[in-house]
């Protein structure tokens, strides 16, 4: 967990762009997720989660997650099943 910097804070209807790994608790860590792997141009940077929210294209727990954020703060966001994916991905 790391504070941002100084700046807007996230609220609903804020854009915002995350680098971030999705991991399965459940089965020891599995990654199923990463925007560094999504990597178009080969540096390494990888392309960011790019949404607004509270539109509704995240799941809920990510939504609410990142709300009180700043520019630059890390979070570990845990997102129980129900708001996240439920008991069976969709």
């Amino acid at each position: 967990f790391r504070e941002g910097g100084s700046g807007a804070t996230v609220g609903t209807g804020t854009k915002v762009e995350l680098t971030m790994k999705g991991r399965l608790i459940n089965l020891n860590g599995v990654i199923f997720y990463d925007t560094k792997s999504n990597d178009p141009n080969g540096f390494g940077e990888g392309t960011p989660l790019i949404f607004t929210v509270g539109d509704g294209t995240v799941l809920p727990g990510l939504d609410s997650g990142v709300v009180g954020m700043t520019k630059g703060g890390i979070r570990r966001i845990i997102v129980p099943a129900d708001v996240g994916y439920g008991k069976y991905p969709a």
